[in-house]
């Protein structure tokens, strides 16, 4: 699980940069020992398994800590970022029942030296962390994932991506992509920059900062990888495309992953090497180890190769939503091919797609929209 391939890291990276923010680095035990004494003040005031810890912090070195330490004391993260509607913020609370709310106020608080106690242990299917769904239907659905499905994200997503790769994280905290961005360089033990609102919002300025600070690899939107890419081929080793459909992205000097997923999968669970520039649908890959991927009719019957239907997936899926058992009901239903505890549950994800002549998924639209 994500906990033991970060402490892994520590071991083996102690004194190498993990966190680059606003020009300030921290090291991997520079981070662990922060991440820890946050988790020991959890832990002594009754916070452990079962509890959610909404997080209400900036991006940036302060809120990784909190991430880490929330994991480590058994309880799972909700992040709320500045910026989000009081309304959203108050619903998140009041939907997680969080017990604590972490923010600037309570780390000004924290004890110098918490008395250390052991961590709890973690299993497989325990709550490691809730995403908060756009709400642009109505209130926003809280999606919770399992450490298992977080683990399964992580090792999928690693790529080509090592230890050796200095990464860029320019997502929302509060978005699922913190699993691609953050928890994946964090097991592998790179180096990750973390991008200020400024170099976020815009593209030339990104680009310059990528250039100055040897950024080898990246996630980024197709619309903004179209405009950075030809700058930095000579540069980037990688970068990620996903949240869109992709046409006509393409280098020769990178390797270019177009990848699908979403909140309910916990992040990209297929991807597909980009190998030339498709001018309709670029390929989405197949499923990575644990996961299978399916094309099913209304009736939930396989359809064959080329047939479009909706895409259900299986292994790397959340525990549900929060506090709503009819929809988890409805959309992740018990999967009538499973081979084991692993891929008990089927997601149905309400997009539609196809296998392609290669044995290739394709995304095509949104169910809601034909």
């Amino acid at each position: 699980m994500f906990l033991n391939l970060f402490a892994r890291t520590v071991r083996e990276y102690a004194y190498k940069p993990a966190l680059v923010f606003e020009g300030k680095s921290i090291n991997y035990a520079e981070l662990d020992h922060e991440s820890s004494q946050i988790a020991y003040t959890l832990m002594a005031n009754g916070i452990g398994h079962g509890d959610i810890v909404v997080i209400q912090l900036p991006r940036g070195r302060e809120a990784v800590a909190v991430i880490l330490g929330v994991m480590k004391s058994g309880a799972a993260v909700c992040v709320t970022e500045e910026g989000y509607p009081q309304e959203r913020i108050d619903f998140v609370i009041r939907d997680t029942r969080a017990k604590v709310v972490i923010d600037f106020n309570w780390l000004e608080q924290l004890p110098a030296e918490p008395q250390p106690v052991l961590f709890p242990e973690w299993q497989k299917d325990d709550p490691a962390i809730v995403v908060y769904t756009s709400g642009s239907t109505g209130n926003p659905k809280g999606v919770v994932n399992s450490h298992r499905a977080l683990s399964m994200a992580i090792r999928g997503n690693t790529l080509s991506r090592t230890e050796h790769d200095t990464f860029l994280s320019v997502a929302s905290f509060s978005f699922i992509a913190v699993a691609l961005e953050i928890f994946t360089p964090l097991s592998l033990g790179g180096t990750i920059h973390i991008a200020g609102d400024n170099l976020r919002k815009d593209a030339q300025e990104l680009v310059d900062y990528i250039r100055r600070n040897g950024i080898t690899t990246c996630f980024s939107p197709p619309q903004m990888a179209r405009i950075i890419l030809p700058q930095l081929e000579d540069q980037l080793s990688s970068m990620v495309i996903g949240s869109d459909r992709v046409t006509n992205i393409y280098s020769d000097k990178v390797h270019i992953y177009n990848a699908y997923g979403c909140s309910e999968t916990c992040g990209p669970l297929t991807s597909f090497q980009i190998d030339r520039a498709y001018s309709d649908i670029t390929p989405i890959g197949k499923p990575y180890a644990g996961s299978c991927v399916y094309i099913l009719d209304d009736e939930n019957n396989l359809l064959p190769e080329g047939e479009e239907g909706e895409i259900c997936i299986s292994g790397q899926v959340a525990l549900g939503y929060l506090n709503l058992p009819e929809l988890t009901a409805e959309r992740f239903i018990p999967n009538p091919r499973s081979g084991g505890e692993d891929d008990k549950t089927l997601f149905k994800t309400n997009d539609i797609g196809r296998i392609n002549e290669n044995g290739q998924l394709e995304y095509v639209q949104r169910k809601d929209w034909m």
